[in-house]
């Protein structure tokens, strides 16, 4: 599973109140250490997962600045290397 860490971090320190809480008779204390511990990992696994998601479809959708697209045939895409003009003083991008 992928976390947000810094959230984890909190998520899981506040985790680690709530035993104390609960022993000592502070039920009220527990049930919020508790709660805020959850929130803290539903958002911190939302924000891993968001951004795990994000870099992967930006990886294999991203532009391919290599390879130009040319159309051959009815739905055929192939793609060719740029090649830079010998009378351009720009290389290919």
């Amino acid at each position: 599973m992928v976390f947000f860490w810094p959230l984890a971090f909190a998520a899981f320190g506040n985790a680690l109140k709530v035993f104390p809480r609960w022993y000592s008779g502070d039920l009220d204390g527990a049930r919020a250490a508790s709660k805020r511990a959850r929130t803290l990992g539903i958002i911190a696994l939302s924000i891993g997962a968001l951004s795990t998601a994000w870099c992967l479809s930006s990886a294999f959708t991203g532009p391919n600045r290599n390879h130009t697209q040319t159309r051959r045939g009815p739905g055929v895409v192939t793609a060719t290397p740029r090649v830079a003009n010998a009378n351009s003083p720009h290389p290919p991008q």
